[in-house]
């Protein structure tokens, strides 16, 4: 017999099921993104009410976690920022 069940794999219809994001540790996201040291990302965090980062935060009691897609979509607003306050 061939079903998904009995391969260990469950049944979820691929165009219902949500994409979960990455969350990540500070140490890991380092770890994951040598671009990014822990001290900038603990400097970002620290900051993140003054900075925008705070929406790239994810708190699990005291757990703090970074989304990982959500820092890059946080850089990137970053720099269209400066770009824009550049040309001014």
């Amino acid at each position: 017999m061939n079903s998904p069940i009995s391969k260990g794999n469950f049944m979820h219809n691929s165009n219902t099921t949500k994409q979960r994001p990455s969350l990540l540790t500070v140490k890991l996201f380092a770890a994951k993104h040598p671009a990014f040291t822990k001290s900038i990302l603990r400097s970002w965090v620290f900051y993140r009410t003054e900075n925008g980062f705070d929406q790239c935060i994810v708190r699990i009691g005291r757990k703090l976690l970074i989304n990982e897609a959500s820092v890059f979509e946080w850089i990137d607003r970053q720099n269209e920022e400066s770009k824009q306050a550049g040309s001014e």
